[in-house]
């Protein structure tokens, strides 16, 4: 592990040379900006995520229930809000959510009362808006209640003719209709660690879900999202880190898998015209059979360039928050140097909530709320201020 000091200083040195656009943020919430909203993918060269037509540097939160807090009888948008100008007061610069509920009793809502289902979800971005709070919208957070309330298996996500798909293309074209209207929308995602389920169980069972039918189904996601967004944000996965033997996995093999099958793998699974090659990072080793195990600066490193090797856009979805380290700054500190080390451009800390139906998250006026907020400040203010000094 490289020791403190020179984790420090290869900090500093990034600041000053890779971060792009200290004021990018200022500029795209000001009354004149007129460029594209939301972060777009620019592949020139190696795929980089911008805003504003500058590269993106910045590290903000999950916060998970910040919509389905609201779906009950009258969709009280009241913890939103106070959630949102929690985050706003603390410079929150992006906020990723789950915009589709968790469970089948949930689901019902948007059925039996559609409009006022939408029309709470456009509250909360017309909130984000005038906060300046970017948002990071995860639809099919949990893909299971679509597939049990149609009585479907969970692979027919990725097959053309089942209800579950035709239910998927219409979610998508309603939210994305409703939310593409705000500036506050960052950027989509199709929803949660999918990856992690997939080739996973019997064939036979109800709940598998194979490597290609994740493929189809976020191709066709990808594909909606962009036709419904004018903006043409960039669309990301939700996955979490690929597990060892994920390539191995689809066909029913359980060997650790190579760089080049981890590429593969994440292809397969990240398809076009998806951009957002996402991963969540809790301390799991990666090994590569051909590289044996990573240290972490290696494997942020790595899967960045893997990433690039591809033409996507690498982030970090999830990382571990203080609730989930005992609010030991030191290793929350680490993360944020590591992932500044390896120039990984967008990260979102897990989690912040306002209320208690979240596991493993952090809550406003804690020990651990302003051990993680600090933090982010901090790291948000050295790439801000080293690009300044570099311009």
């Amino acid at each position: 592990m490289l020791s403190r000091k020179i984790l420090s200083a290869i900090i500093s040195v990034l600041a000053l040379v890779s971060c792009a656009g200290g004021d990018y943020l200022a500029e795209y919430w000001s009354d004149r900006y007129e460029g594209p909203l939301g972060i777009q993918v620019d592949t020139t060269g190696i795929p980089a995520m911008t805003l504003a037509g500058e590269e993106v540097h910045m590290t903000g939160v999950n916060c998970y229930s910040l919509f389905l807090q609201c779906i009950e009888d009258g969709f009280p948008i009241e913890k939103a809000r106070e959630a949102l100008e929690y985050m706003a007061k603390e410079e929150v610069p992006v906020a990723r959510f789950s915009a589709g509920p968790f469970t089948l009793d949930k689901l019902q809502y948007y059925i039996r009362e559609h409009d006022d289902y939408l029309s709470a979800l456009d509250s909360i971005a017309s909130i984000a808006d005038s906060l300046h709070v970017g948002l990071v919208a995860s639809i099919f957070w949990n893909p299971t209640p679509v597939s049990e309330y149609y009585g479907e298996p969970l692979r027919l996500w990725g097959d053309r003719s089942s209800r579950t798909f035709a239910y998927m293309l219409k979610y998508t074209d309603d939210v994305v209709s409703v939310l593409s209207r705000h500036k506050s929308l960052f950027f989509w995602e199709f929803g949660n660690e999918l990856n992690l389920g997939t080739d996973h169980h019997a064939q036979s069972s109800p709940d598998f879900i194979g490597a290609r039918d994740v493929e189809n189904a976020l191709s066709a996601f990808a594909e909606k999202v962009m036709a419904t967004d004018p903006a043409r944000r960039m669309v990301g996965t939700g996955h979490s880190i690929m597990r060892d033997p994920q390539y191995h996995l689809m066909n029913g093999e359980t060997d650790c898998d190579s760089y080049e099958e981890y590429k593969k793998i994440s292809s397969i699974m990240t398809p076009l015209p998806m951009r957002g090659m996402s991963e969540h990072i809790y301390g799991e080793p990666r090994t590569f059979s051909d590289r044996g195990t990573l240290s972490k600066r290696e494997q942020f490193a790595t899967s960045r360039k893997a990433a690039g090797e591809i033409g996507k856009a690498y982030y970090i979805g999830e990382f571990s928050g203080p609730a989930l380290q005992g609010a030991d700054s030191l290793l929350l500190r680490e993360y944020h140097e590591l992932f500044y080390a390896a120039d990984i451009q967008l990260s979102m800390m897990w989690n912040f909530s306002v209320d208690s139906n979240a596991p493993d998250s952090f809550y406003p006026d804690t020990e651990e709320s302003g051990l993680a907020f600090g933090l982010m400040r901090e790291f948000n203010s050295i790439m801000a201020s080293g690009q300044n000094e570099s311009e």
